[in-house]
């Protein structure tokens, strides 16, 4: 990941489109395929995620607006 903020700053702040490659460069796309194997690429994400144990994705709780949990 890199450690220019300045990207993450405009899209947070400005909502300025960035392309795949620019996107990458600050960790907000951590991998980039073709248009053609998207579909691929997208299943083999959810069966490495389908995976994972169960536990890892529990939540406890609600999410609040504000980003906290309610219990």
């Amino acid at each position: 990941m890199g450690t220019d903020r300045q990207p993450c700053v405009e899209l947070a702040l400005q909502g300025r489109l960035m392309n795949a490659a620019e996107a990458k460069q600050p960790g907000f796309v951590n991998k980039i395929v073709e248009q053609s194997n998207v579909h691929d690429a997208a299943l083999d994400a959810a069966r490495r995620l389908a995976k994972q144990p169960r536990l890892a994705y529990r939540r406890k709780g609600k999410l609040r607006p504000s980003g906290g949990v309610v219990p």
